[in-house]
């Protein structure tokens, strides 16, 4: 098949609509999302999103995405062929039309690629705007959030805190009140930020967040910006960090990893990072496989696709220490970590899984030792 060809599947075959056969779509500002169908995701946090104008879709769990195409070999557990001939196939185009896909494909791509830059300096723009809102957490309902959840203060210094950040959900702002800020970095370069609002009468507490016209609850955490491939630092900052042999603890959330730096201590690991979520500590896979027996669906598997973006370890990192979660899905959290360890794998270098007890994250943990 040609690009062409291919242009022409796509066309009759609109993102949404065919990502609408498997999974309950709802409007999302100019994007649609839902429970992911793939992965299954979440319908509350609704992680998978269609973009109609680009024909592109992403999953946050999966930490992967693409065209139609990819959509249906990943959903199906098909090859490339099979899924273009479950699209249709391709159909008989004249020269003429091929010369006008051409010059269309060609303005598409140059379009995407201006709009794709101006969208990344504007959030991060907007990052950078955000940070300077907080201040350090001492004394802040931030600190009181943290020491709720057991965790010692002094992990959490390098985190900020604001007072009323705003709560946007498709482009119109709900709700307003104090959160937890966390800037993503890639190459020493800040990419987005993460938020977390935060229930300040109720310490240890996520502030719930309803719509207010369809009674929803909406998700306390959010990501403004880029996070593929990026981390959030957390013990030490990032001008602290001795690049010598080094260690380091890679969880999937803020409060997990907390959790572990509290219960080790502040010299047992050189430092301790947040992957944001659990796509983006394994990065995309290859391909799918079926789940656990008993379970529908399919899940992202233990292969990493090396050609798409993901965390970088740098070389001075001698040994990593990955958790687990025990509530997640065992599967998929089992397929991330492989990834992961795929990705970071160098002689000499030692890469290790802890897991948390069964239904239970590492902040259970470390609260029920509290009691």
């Amino acid at each position: 098949m040609t690009q062409f060809d291919l242009d022409d599947l796509k066309s009759r075959n609109p993102i949404v609509e065919v990502a609408a056969r498997y999974t309950k779509l709802a409007k999302a500002g100019a994007r649609f999302a839902g429970p992911c169908p793939i992965c299954g995701g979440s319908a509350r946090n609704r992680r998978f999103e269609c973009d109609p104008v680009k024909g592109s879709w992403v999953c946050a769990v999966c930490s992967d995405g693409g065209d139609v195409i990819r959509l249906v070999e990943k959903i199906e557990g098909c090859t490339f062929k099979e899924a273009v001939e479950r699209l249709g196939g391709a159909r008989a185009i004249d020269p003429e039309t091929a010369e006008r896909l051409a010059k269309q494909q060609k303005a598409r791509a140059e379009e995407r690629e201006k709009e794709a830059e101006m969208y990344r300096a504007r959030e991060i723009k907007a990052a950078l705007n955000m940070l300077s809102w907080g201040r350090k957490i001492e004394k802040t309902a931030t600190e009181a959030y943290l020491v709720g959840r057991g965790i010692a203060p002094w992990v959490g210094k390098q985190l900020l805190h604001v007072d009323a950040l705003p709560y946007y959900d498709e482009g119109k702002m709900i709700y307003q009140g104090p959160a937890m800020l966390a800037a993503i970095r890639r190459d020493g370069q800040m990419t987005g930020i993460h938020m977390t609002w935060i229930d300040p009468a109720n310490p240890g507490k996520k502030q719930m967040i309803r719509h207010p016209e369809t009674g929803e609850v909406l998700p306390s955490k959010k990501v403004r910006g880029s996070k593929t491939g990026g981390v959030i630092f957390l013990v030490p900052t990032p001008t602290n960090i001795v690049r010598v042999e080094s260690k380091v603890v890679i969880g999937e959330g803020i409060e997990t990893v907390l959790s572990v730096a509290t219960a080790l201590g502040p010299d047992h690991y050189a430092y301790y990072v947040s992957s944001v979520d659990l796509g983006n500590l394994g990065g995309a896979a290859l391909g799918t496989m079926a789940r656990a027996e008993g379970l529908k669906g399919r899940v992202p598997n233990g292969e990493p696709d090396l050609t798409k973006r993901g965390i970088v370890m740098p070389d001075f990192v001698t040994e990593i220490l990955m958790l687990g979660d025990g509530d997640s899905e065992r599967l998929l959290t089992e397929n991330a970590m492989k990834r992961a360890a795929k990705r970071w794998a160098k002689p000499g270098r030692l890469i290790r899984c802890a897991w948390a007890d069964d239904g239970k994250d590492f902040n259970d943990m470390l609260i029920a030792e509290k009691v």
